[in-house]
């Protein structure tokens, strides 16, 4: 950030460690925030009032989907019925979901999610079970 208003003008940059520093223009000399002069080669400084005069955005009211309560009655519905889908039909895949669902669930109700994390994994194997004897593979 520099500002430039002339040739006597000085190099306005950012404070470094919280000590607003300005350097001439033409030697780089450092200068103090009261210098009218450079004191190495004697260029006038012009006197800056703010470094910055952007004005300040207004509050903006924040709103998070967290903040309020989402419902986990679809996450319920489809762990179930990816559990029941998964007994006939890729069992890895549909009991894989279905876990997942109930992991979601589980965030706000522990029981229910628990419960249904166990029955889609339950679902899954009894799945790949049902296709071992299907395929005569047991």
């Amino acid at each position: 950030m520099s500002e430039f208003t002339g040739p006597t003008a000085t190099v306005a940059r950012p404070p470094t460690n919280g000590v607003n520093t300005r350097f001439c223009r033409e030697c780089g000399t450092g200068l103090s925030l009261q210098a009218r002069f450079c004191s190495g080669c004697g260029t006038p400084v012009q006197v800056h009032t703010a470094l910055c005069s952007v004005p300040a955005a207004p509050p903006v009211a924040s709103y998070s989907l967290e903040s309020r309560p989402r419902s986990v009655t679809p996450h319920i519905w489809g762990a179930i019925i990816c559990s029941i889908v998964a007994v006939f039909l890729l069992p890895p895949v549909f009991g894989g979901i279905a876990i997942f669902l109930g992991y979601k669930v589980r965030k706000q109700n522990a029981d229910l999610g628990t419960a249904l994390m166990v029955v889609a994994g339950g679902a899954a194997v009894l799945g790949m079970i049902l296709s071992a004897i299907a395929t005569g593979a047991a």
